[in-house]
């Protein structure tokens, strides 16, 4: 069967001629382009009867099919409420909330081999009860529950899979109503199976949630007082079966030639690979699913004291209490040991002995560190440690001192919530890859009709206790406590002539324990270099290969410490039997002040107008500048928007309506608009940029600044070939005066009425969205190496101005 008659740079090569070239590996090709017929793979024959035939013109092998198809995308909604006066003093009333939605993706191929089908429902009951005890008390109750059922499965669920010629050791173990298309990705082709948002379907989610809540209110005097409290529950299933059906990646590159250094032509070598049975990359997941639950409570007490007729105090205080989420069956793990000796130390000691590296001596070499797990010695169920001191005071006060003037400030503590999160699940998940050759093609000992000839890889669960996932990299839970939110502000308010009304304020926010991000494995500062260039000598240093201490521990085999040898750095890092670990840590803290003014002008003569701006400052201490550092990188926040304008107004026209045909037409426009202008947050330089200039310089002024050049480049360094790598990083992360082009927008709108009859008028609108057709701009390009760097090449949005001309009949 001809493959490819494409001309020589689409050549086949066979597979099975592959042979040791020096360093590389030869193949021969296919005579005449063809693959013989017997030597198609018999799962790759079923899995082809998915695409259909070309039915357009293509260009060498592709964009050569054309299709349309109809999608579903149907919602509804219903909702019935009885409310019942149980005379005058008590009222009750109890609704049911249900919605749904179906989307099913259009089936382009005809054959059901891509898409997916999403049904989602969503069911609300609630009870409501308000009883006045007395004419100053008044009680209420409120309960509710809340049900979400979202299942999501491929358009091909229900298959045999029997039926694509898999091994019966493969298909018996496949819950046959969940079966389908395995994912099947080909360079150059488009792929088949179903996968949404990096993850291969199916899956389901289902929740229900309960909040309760009650409390009283008593006005006693010159006391207004508050008093309650409120439970809720929340509780998810989460079924991700991972891979139902194994995936499977064809890129070419055990079909190309002559030497396996070769470039992979744009189609053909992808579809060999395929015929043949030769997948490059695949897998089978298997994913335990999760059963959580996350409680919590909460009781206030809270005064409005009027002490005079121009002074009012409020006070009050909260108290909280999260109980942190545990799994029915305790599949998640703990917060990490970090200190216990690992299982595989006293072995990796004796082997490090024999070839220790000159920074680490043998009697300072330790592996320490492994995963802990819920409900397993001796470890609580639950994810973390309850915090049993979260008191939230509050306290307020409003003085008049005079008719015109009012005086208020406030502060008051908040606690954030952790909620419900995905647990941590290393141990209860396993990946088995498919794993073609061991030896580059020399020898095959999988294909698509046996992708697993050592069987599928079974979670351990716990098993393994502190030798689980070892050698990989894995985020971790690490001991957490509710942050919490320092609130205060100030105000002054000034009735002015002319029904204006003035206001000052300034309000503060300080975030403590937030959560940041944090390596906790990375190779130490004093390790990395200080050079302002490119450190070959050190890059070479901590790459080098040398004597690997976990070699032949079985506890490592399938990851990167199985081999003979490992790099330096590894050896360096506070854990070497792990390659990354990441956690978020509530240590991290970020803080905001902002000063603004405000002018009201209310509607008199068809004329109001109101006004508002706003200064403010937010920074943030959220991860650090380099793994290895011992703080924070202080730097100023991606939600700092320092200077913000914002003027709206409407103008009824002066000329009233009348009789007359020149007041009929004149008569009854009404102008509005709304202006804004905002300062924009400030561009993020993710990368460790080499920078030999002066940070002043940096920022342009406006007078300088286009898209083609938004910040001065020239003291960055551009070679590609001189980027750095293991190099300390010192260029800032955020430079608050490199900033994202600002916002300057105008939205207008004009209307008139006309008065056609009782009750019946017609009304025409003419609005022009950005009527100064300002452009939003991207952030500009900050990968030194690009031809862009420095350049705004992109809008978020294509709704600049837009103008609207509509009329409306209205009776």
């Amino acid at each position: 069967m001809a493959v490819c008659s494409l001309g020589a740079a689409y050549q086949i090569y066979d597979p099975a001629t592959t042979a040791a070239s020096g360093a590389l590996f030869a193949r021969q090709p296919f005579s005449g382009n063809l693959i013989p017929a017997n030597r198609f793979d018999p799962v790759a024959r079923n899995i082809l009867r998915y695409y259909p035939l070309p039915n357009v013109t293509g260009v060498r092998g592709q964009s050569n099919y054309a299709a349309s198809a109809t999608g579903v995308d149907e919602a509804g909604t219903q909702m019935i409420r009885v409310d019942h006066a149980q005379g005058a003093n008590h009222r009750l009333y109890a609704s049911l909330l249900r919605s749904s939605s179906l989307t099913v993706d259009a089936d382009l191929l005809g054959s059901k081999a891509t898409g997916e089908r999403q049904e989602i429902g969503n069911y609300t009951a609630t009870l409501n009860d308000s009883i006045v005890i007395r004419p100053n008390l008044l009680a209420e109750v409120r309960y509710s529950v809340f049900r979400y059922y979202s299942p999501i499965r491929s358009a091909s669920s229900g298959l045999d899979a029997s039926s694509l010629g898999f091994p019966s050791s493969l298909v018996n173990r496949l819950d046959a109503s969940l079966a389908s298309l395995p994912q099947m990705d080909m360079s150059g082709y488009a792929s088949l199976g179903s996968a949404q948002t990096g993850q291969i379907v199916p899956w389901t989610l289902a929740a229900t949630n309960h909040a309760g809540s009650g409390g009283i209110t008593w006005v006693r005097g010159a006391h207004t007082i508050r008093a309650g409290g409120e439970f809720r529950a929340d509780l998810q299933n989460y079924y991700n079966y991972g891979n139902i059906m194994p995936s499977f990646g064809f890129t070419g590159q055990w079909t190309n030639g002559p030497l396996s250094s070769a470039a992979v032509a744009p189609v053909g070598q992808s579809l060999a690979g395929l015929l043949l049975g030769l997948p490059n990359s695949g897998q089978n997941r298997i994913v335990s699913p999760t059963s959580i639950v996350s409680k919590f409570a909460a009781g206030y007490f809270h005064d409005d004291w009027k002490v005079t007729r121009r002074l009012t105090l409020n006070a009050g205080i909260r108290y909280e209490l999260e109980v942190p989420e545990t799994e029915r069956y305790n599949r998640m793990n703990r917060a990490f040991d970090f200190d216990s000796p690992n299982p595989v130390e006293a072995a990796a000691k004796r082997a490090y002995a024999t070839a220790p590296i000159p920074e680490v001596s043998a009697a300072s070499f330790e592996a320490k560190g492994g995963f802990r797990f819920a409900g397993v010695a001796g470890e609580p169920r639950s994810i973390y440690d309850a915090d049993t001191n979260n008191f939230l005071p509050r306290i307020g006060v409003a003085f008049q001192p005079s008719a015109k003037t009012v005086l208020r400030a406030g502060y008051g503590i908040y606690f954030t919530l952790i909620g419900l999160v995905a647990p941590l699940q290393q141990g209860f998940t396993a990946t088995t890859p498919v794993q073609v050759s061991n030896d580059n093609g020399l020898s095959f000992r999988a294909s698509l009709s046996n992708p697993f000839p050592d069987g599928i890889r079974e979670p351990s669960g716990a098993a393994l206790g502190l030798r689980t996932f070892l050698g990989q990299t894995s985020d971790v839970i690490v001991p957490r406590k509710n942050g919490y939110m320092q609130r205060w502000s100030f105000s002054l308010q000034r009735e002015l002539r002319g029904r204006f009304l003035l206001e000052a304020g300034y309000i503060g926010n300080k975030n403590i324990g937030e959560q940041g991000l944090e390596q906790y494995n990375p190779v130490p500062n004093r390790y990395l270099s200080t050079s302002p260039f490119r450190d070959q000598a050190v890059i070479n240093n901590l790459s080098a290969q040398v004597a690997n201490p976990f070699f032949g521990m079985p506890e490592f085999a399938g990851t990167t410490l199985q081999s003979r040898t490992i790099a330096r750095r590894q050896l360096l890092r506070p854990m070497p039997h792990f390659v990354g670990i990441t956690g978020t840590a509530g240590k991290s803290f970020a803080w905001y002040h902002a000063g603004y003014v405000r002018v009201d002008r209310r509607l008199a003569r068809g004329f109001s107008i109101q006004g508002s701006y706003t200064w403010s400052k937010l920074m943030e201490a959220l991860t650090k500048l380099n793994q290895g550092d011992a703080g924070w990188e202080h730097r100023i926040s991606q939600e700092d928007y320092p200077h913000k304008v914002v003027v709206s107004g409407t103008w009824e026209l002066p000329l009233k309506e009348g009789r007359s045909l020149v007041r009929r037409v004149a008569g009854g426009w009404a102008v509005q608009g709304v202006y804004q202008y905002q300062v924009r947050q400030p561009v993020n330089f993710d990368a460790n940029l080499l920078f030999n200039g002066n940070f002043k310089s940096i920022s342009l002024n406006a007078s300088e600044q286009s898209i083609s050049r938004w910040f001065d480049i020239d003291g960055f360094e551009r070679d590609a070939a001189r980027q750095p790598a293991d190099n300390l990083r010192v260029f800032p992360s955020r430079l608050a005066s490199v900033r994202v082009p600002g916002w300057n927008n105008l939205d207008l709108s004009l209307s008139k009425s006309f008065r056609v009859r009782e009750g019946l008028s017609f009304q025409i609108r003419a609005e022009a969205q950005d009527a100064l057709n300002h452009p939003v701009f991207s952030s500009p390009n900050v990968t030194p190496t690009s031809a862009s760097f420095g350049r705004i090449t992109s809008t978020p949005t294509d709704d600049q101005r837009r103008i609207t001309l509509s009329g409306r009949l209205l009776w």
